[in-house]
């Protein structure tokens, strides 16, 4: 599973310290006790750590899981600790994951046939969702064409 994950500035976790590109393993997962914790949503990191004193990392959970129920922290026996981020990078994924939940709604109101539904959640969003999309999702794919990237990412 794809998560966010907070760090001191020294890459360390509740005294443990971690590498970026290298693979941990523990036990036991249970959320707010014991294992690998990171969020699901990118932002929700801000809860644990302060933007102006940390830095964030995309990671790999898997193993044994646990989900604490406050929010989208998801905890786990094995990650593999990904790309740093930016802040601004660290919204990006957000606002990318939105435009990807927006649009399974989207696809989810075709086939139930509610039209409030879609008036009240849809039709506010889709101008700006639209201007997302070819802005930061086809704007990015039509540089990387540019570019030549293979679209895979490597951590930096």
């Amino acid at each position: 599973m794809r998560a966010f994950k907070g760090f001191n500035k020294d890459l360390t976790c509740r005294g443990y310290q971690y590498e970026e590109g290298k693979e941990f393993h523990t036990e036991r997962a249970e959320c707010c006790d014991t294992g690998f914790h990171a969020c699901e949503y990118p932002l929700d990191c801000f809860g644990y750590y302060d933007p102006a004193y940390s830095v964030f990392h995309e990671v790999e959970l898997s193993g044994e899981m646990d989900k604490s129920g406050d929010n989208t922290k998801v905890c786990a026996t094995d990650i593999k600790i990904g790309a740093r981020l930016s802040i601004a990078g660290l919204v990006k994924m957000a606002t990318y994951s939105e435009w990807c939940s927006f649009n399974s709604y989207v696809g989810w109101l075709q086939h139930c046939d509610s039209f409030r539904l879609y008036q009240k959640y849809v039709e506010p969003n889709v101008e700006y969702m639209h201007n997302y999309y070819l802005k930061e999702v086809k704007g990015n794919a039509e540089i990387c064409k540019r570019k030549n990237y293979s679209g895979e990412r490597k951590a930096s």
